[in-house]
């Protein structure tokens, strides 16, 4: 496979545009948000001596992830993408966050340190290669339902167009027999 055939770059959904999205085998996507806004928190951070200081930094480290995750949740659309979303962070950032891998979790979101990005969606892919694109239930439930009704209007059809029609054809024949018969009758 070329890097063309897993990622989209720039990939839209519901109105917003999303840096990468990994194309899954049954053409959807998985967006992935590599964006990280807050790099002046990590200078301070780093720079900081103070331990309420600092604390008070990884708060607002923390506020940014969740609202980061959040924002990736709404790459989330039935029709076009996976049910999970994936945010990459900054190694630092994600393995300074406690709250936001929960709220993650809840959203639908996997988050990752940018160090291993690269393995883990490779490792995601591999995973629905095995696993997702044998059966999707939304398009079975789908197909299963269009077979049904047409499988009703091929019944009704049947009845109401084709016995009605031999019916018919059966009465046409019938005078058919009867007007030659008095022709020949007469002759």
């Amino acid at each position: 496979l070329k890097t063309a055939d897993l990622i989209e770059y720039d990939f839209k959904v519901k109105g917003k545009t999303v840096e990468y999205a990994l194309i899954l085998p049954n053409k959807k996507r998985i967006a992935i948000d590599s964006k990280w806004p807050a790099y002046e928190l990590l200078e301070r951070l780093n720079s900081e001596t103070d331990n309420e200081n600092k604390e008070e930094i990884l708060r607002k480290i923390e506020e940014n992830v969740i609202k980061k995750v959040k924002e990736a949740a709404q790459y989330i659309d039935p029709a076009l993408t996976a049910n999970q979303v994936i945010v990459a962070l900054p190694d630092s950032v994600y393995f300074l966050c406690k709250k936001a891998h929960l709220e993650a979790q809840k959203q639908n979101v996997l988050l990752i340190p940018y160090s291993l990005g690269t393995p883990f969606v490779l490792a995601l892919y591999k995973l629905y290669l095995e696993n997702v694109y044998s059966i999707d239930l939304v398009d079975l439930r789908s197909y299963l339902q269009k077979v049904e009704s047409d499988l009703k209007l091929l019944l009704e059809i049947l009845e109401n167009r084709l016995v009605k029609s031999k019916v018919m054809l059966e009465n046409v024949c019938s005078d058919y027999r009867n007007i030659l018969g008095d022709m020949l009758r007469n002759i």
